[in-house]
This record gives structure tokens, C-alpha cells and sequence, in this order.
């Protein structure tokens, strides 16, 4: 949500999509489609609303600009896999 209450960005498990909704008028003002290859774990919008900052299942974190939808950039971070394991569930 930005600091001011206006907007509010959401990601999605299955289809892998950002929704930016408008708060105010309770409306989805838009879509960021296939914006990562798996899971959306998390989501952020920087403080001036130019950008939509998001990390994935896919160990990437991507920013799109959220008038455009482009992707500006993306940061790949190392798998980790089976961190702890105790009597064969990963933690």
C-alpha cells in the first residue's frame, strides 16, 4: 500500500500476475501480466508510485514501472533449497 493510502498492489500464486487496485474508488486500475515465472511472494510499491517491486518463488525480484507495466529491472538471487531438513521435511 502507498503512503497515502491510495493504492495497493497484489500478486498472484497461480497466475502469476501484479493487480494494482485504486483504494479510493475501489477499482483495479491495472494489470501486470506473467510479471514473474512462479509464485509472487511478496510485493512493494516505492514512495514516489512510480514502481512496483516484487520477489518470486523463481528467486527473483523484479520492478516494473506501474504506468507502463515495462519491466525495468531484475535481480537474480542464488536458490537456496533444503536449508534445514529433519526426518524429510524441509524447512
Amino acid at each position: 500500500m502507498t503512503s497515502d493510502d491510495q493504492l495497493v498492489v497484489s500478486g498472484g500464486f497461480k497466475d502469476k500476475n501484479l493487480k494494482i487496485f485504486d483504494i479510493q474508488n475501489r477499482n483495479q486500475k491495472g494489470t501486470i501480466e506473467n510479471a514473474h515465472q512462479d509464485w509472487i511472494n511478496c510485493v512493494a510499491i516505492t514512495y514516489d508510485k512510480k514502481y512496483v517491486i516484487s520477489g518470486s518463488d523463481a528467486a527473483t525480484i523484479k520492478v516494473h514501472d506501474i504506468k507502463t507495466k515495462a519491466l525495468k529491472y531484475t535481480f537474480e538471487m542464488p536458490k537456496i533449497t533444503n536449508v534445514f531438513q529433519h526426518e524429510g521435511i524441509a524447512f
